[in-house]
Parts: C-alpha cells; structure tokens; sequence
C-alpha cells in the first residue's frame, strides 16, 4: 500500500496524525479503498465534514493562504482537500480507519488477519513497513514544518522520525514540543478539548513564518 495522506504530498507544511477517522473498511467498500492505496496521497472536493482536525488545520493555514485562495473561512474549509487550495498534507501513522482509537472493527480480522487481541503485531507490522515509506517521503520532500498530533502516540511519532537522539525544547505558554533541528513540532490532538487556545495561538504564528 502505497498511500500516506490526503492533500498535496509536496507541500512545504505537513500534518502527521494517529489514523483516519472515518468508517472501517468492509468487505463491501475493500475495492474502492484498495484503488485509493495505489496512490500516494488523495484529493477529495468536498471536505464539508465536522472532523475537529480538519476545522482547526483550515483555521491554522486560512490566513496564510488568504491572498492565493481568496475564499471565505467556511468555503476554504470544504475546498481544503481540493487539488487548487490544498495547502499542506495529512499523512496518517496507522493505515487502517477507526472512528476512535479505542474501536476495533471485526472486519480487519476477517480481511487483514489482525483482531483485536493483535494490536501488537499490528503495531509491530506498521513499525516495520509503513514507518519507513511515510519517512522515506518526508525526506525526499523536506516539509519546512511537520506538525505531529496527538499526545498519546507522541512515542510513536520520534519513532517515525528518529528523533531519539534529538534534542527538544518545550516552546513556552504551551504543551508544544518543538524539534528544533528537524523543525517538527509534537502537539496535543487537535479536538477542542485537548488543544488549549494558546497552543493554537502558538501554531498559527508558527505556519505564518514558514517560508513556502
């Protein structure tokens, strides 16, 4: 499986979180989604749903972009996926959707051979495999700014990046974590309950400094 992320995988801004969001895979939908993992990344038109990610990411690059988009807040929202007005990318750590990190659908026993019980070997298998495309892209690309989301699989994400070794500091009045030599930043999950206004703040200002 080839494919990381929605928008455009070129872009000089990356968003990296913990797995899609939306339905599981079924026997029924498997072929659609397997056309999709040919691809490395995916335009889509509308991107009309509420997924809190998605608000907050708009909300981050809007005025950045607002010269060259020239829509209003709502309408760039819904284009934010759109080949003309995606500004950044959203690569996922893990490949298969869940509507929340603690569901598990009995289908990806049924197709992929990993039930509930082998989430480890899951994980082991992501490790293994998909870390090094997603790493392998991000080099080749050299984003100017990767932002990282989701506290509880922080580990997960130095693993992705090799940032073991590599010194950090704690960007100050926030819960951001900055890498400073790799400029990747590690951020709470972007719902409106766990990202605190002021790391907001702190993100907006960080992608309007980013040179493009």
């Amino acid at each position: 499986c080839k494919y990381i992320g929605s928008g455009n995988i070129n872009s000089k801004i990356w968003f990296v979180g913990i797995e899609e969001g939306g339905d599981p895979i079924t026997e029924k939908n498997l072929e659609e989604q397997l056309v999709i993992c040919r691809n490395e990344s995916q335009y889509f038109k509308d991107a009309s749903s509420k997924t809190p990610v998605w608000g907050i990411i708009a909300d981050l690059l809007y005025d950045k972009y607002l010269e060259e988009h020239k829509l209003g807040k709502k309408e760039y929202r819904q284009n934010m996926f759109n080949k003309d007005y995606s500004y950044f990318f959203l690569a996922e750590l893990f490949p298969l959707p869940r509507p929340n990190t603690s569901s598990w659908s009995e289908d990806y026993n049924k197709i992929f051979g990993y039930s509930k019980d082998d989430y480890k070997k899951y994980l082991s298998d992501v490790r293994s495999f998909r870390y090094p495309i997603i790493y392998k892209k991000w080099i080749e690309v050299k984003p100017s700014l990767t932002i990282c989301l989701g506290s509880s699989y922080w580990n997960e994400f130095i693993n992705l990046f090799n940032l073991g070794h590599s010194r950090f500091i704690n960007l100050p009045g926030s819960s951001l974590i900055k890498y400073p030599d790799q400029n990747i930043i590690l951020a709470p999950f972007f719902d409106y309950r766990r990202i605190k206004s002021e790391d907001r703040i702190t993100l907006k200002q960080i992608v309007n400094d980013v040179r493009v």
